[in-house]
């Protein structure tokens, strides 16, 4: 897989700037149809205020979702907030997840949670612990340098793999053995900076083929990276367009997206929604705060089988979302 220009990328800690917008996050996420659980969680760094903060989600039958402030505790190679911890073998570049905590129950899978990241104490909570692995089964990606994503990060790293391990929930224990993807980004992450913003995940069950890529459109330009990685092989990302009836998805209802790459292929995905969560980033240099709404999408693709991921969008609070439309990069 190609990586940018400047070599393997870092996966270690980064040294901050000074500036107070510079954030180091990481995000893991799979779904496994065998034991019908998926989750995703994302650990953000903030090392000049000294405060982390992540937010984990999981879904079956049900939605659950808590996010938890804190004080920072990270080294080269270890990440932890509350019951979440993220560790780097250097020897083999697999990652370790662990994760305790007593998570609130949003409701059933199939509905829209607007605004209930930060859930109400009254909602039920269950006791939920990950004792997770994920092994690279592709070469980490490195986006390569545009003006778009000048306040976004300095370095963005991504790569799919394969999660083996246990989650339990409650009384429920999953055999985890799941293909999945990772991300990892550092700079400055300022949600002002962009006036829009797509972020597209999947794997599939045959090949595997991996899909993941960011688009943005902000203050600087417009800008598309990612990747296709099929038959052992990845093409570069150059374009999404996606056709959304009434402007954003809907649970239930099926959407399309389309992908172009740098070999000139498209690939045409039916996207449906179950579950669609919104929940608030705060604001950058501007102090503009921003929401960003979540779909977790079963998909259909003709070349690549049944495939589960994600599908996000971000627009600022108090505009009305238009629909998402073609994104390309714009040329440096």
């Amino acid at each position: 897989m190609n990586s940018a220009p400047n070599g393997p990328p870092n996966e270690r800690s980064h040294p901050p700037s000074d500036d107070r917008a510079w954030r180091e996050s990481f995000y893991f996420g799979f779904v496994d149809s065998r034991c019908g659980l998926g989750v995703y969680n994302s650990l953000g760094e903030k090392p000049v205020s000294g405060r982390s903060a992540y937010i984990c989600t999981l879904w079956r039958e049900d939605l659950l979702a808590e996010t938890y402030i804190a004080g920072l505790e990270r080294t080269a190679t270890e990440h932890a907030c509350g019951g979440l911890r993220y560790r780097l073998n250097e020897d083999d570049r697999s990652w370790a997840i662990e994760y305790q905590a007593k998570v609130p129950v949003l409701g059933p899978v199939g509905r829209s949670y607007v605004g209930q990241i930060d859930v109400d104490e009254a909602l039920p909570r269950l006791d939920v612990a990950m004792d997770l692995r994920f092994e690279p089964t592709t070469p980490a990606y490195e986006y390569a340098s545009s003006p778009a994503w000048s306040r976004l990060f300095d370095g963005h790293v991504e790569q799919s793999g394969r999660f083996t391990g246990v989650v339990t929930i409650a009384d429920a224990r999953y055999e985890i053995d799941a293909f999945g993807s990772r991300d990892h980004s550092w700079g400055p992450r300022d949600w002002s900076h962009p006036r829009g913003w797509t972020f597209f995940t999947a794997s599939f069950d045959r090949g595997p083929a991996f899909i993941s890529l960011w688009a943005a459109e902000t203050a600087s330009g417009s800008s598309v990276d990612g990747y296709v990685w099929r038959d052992g092989a990845a093409a570069k990302v150059t374009a999404i367009a996606c056709d959304v009836a009434g402007g954003r998805p809907a649970p239930g209802v099926p959407f399309t997206v389309r992908i172009t790459d740098s070999s000139g292929a498209t690939t045409d995905l039916v996207c449906r929604a179950h579950s669609v969560m919104r929940h608030q980033v705060g604001g950058g240099r501007g102090q503009l705060p921003s929401h960003v709404d979540r779909w977790l999408v079963e998909i259909n693709s003709p070349r690549d089988g049944i495939g589960h991921g994600e599908f996000e969008l971000l627009s600022p609070i108090g505009t009305e979302p238009a629909a998402p439309r073609q994104l390309t990069s714009t040329p440096d």
